[in-house]
């Protein structure tokens, strides 16, 4: 293990939890536009990453970021809450919460810091909270657009379908958004599997997008 990444690591982590800090510190001084203030702050991450991502292409990994290196990354990323996530439900069917929470967050912790020391090897230091929050960011919410599209919370029937029209138009967006930011095609087959046969509406076109 190189130290010295996993310092630029720590400390890439530790800047974006104060730019989190900032952007949540702005959204509570606007309540009526935290929602705005949110939405403005990520479109401008999206941004930048979009423009460092591309600069890497662009000049051969001269200058640049690399938000996820493949398709493999994704799959960490997402495995940050859905391997907790599962856990938790199978832990709390066997009457095991304590146990499968404390496994969760022992899990979720590994695999962040593994995802940021190898995010940090490729990567300069000043890049690091763009890098982590944009591939954190997006991999949360697509996990959750997910569950909520093959496990649609709600009080009645009318809910979940709107909850689960929701999840599908955030994957449909989001898709793309990801392909956009694989520097290597490695693994996207087993990406493109998760949603082989799946019959909801909206499937086919995020099949489509994974193409």
């Amino acid at each position: 293990m190189n130290y010295k990444v996993l310092g630029n690591a720590v400390g890439g982590i530790l800047l974006s939890v104060m730019v989190v800090s900032g952007v949540a510190k702005l959204g509570m001084l606007l309540p009526d536009y935290w929602l705005l203030v949110a939405l403005v702050a990520w479109s401008i991450l999206i941004i930048i990453a979009y423009v460092g991502a591309q600069r890497f292409k662009e000049t051969d990994g001269e200058d640049g970021m690399v938000i996820y290196a493949d398709y493999f990354d994704i799959f960490k990323c997402l495995s940050v809450i859905g391997v907790p996530y599962i856990v938790i439900i199978v832990g709390a069917n066997f009457n095991q919460v304590e146990a499968s929470t404390i496994f969760a967050a022992i899990y979720a912790v590994i695999m962040t810091t593994h995802i940021c020391y190898t995010s940090a090897k490729i990567n300069k230091f000043s890049d690091l909270p763009v890098v982590y929050l944009t591939k954190f960011s997006i991999s949360i919410l697509w996990i959750f657009a997910v569950i909520q599209t093959l496990n649609p919370s709600g009080k009645n029937a009318s809910e979940r379908r709107g909850n689960r029209s929701v999840a599908v138009m955030i994957l449909m967006f989001l898709t793309p958004v990801i392909n956009m930011f694989v520097l290597s095609n490695e693994g996207k087959s087993l990406l493109q599997e998760k949603f082989k046969g799946r019959r909801f509406s909206g499937a086919k076109n995020i099949r489509s997008a994974m193409k």
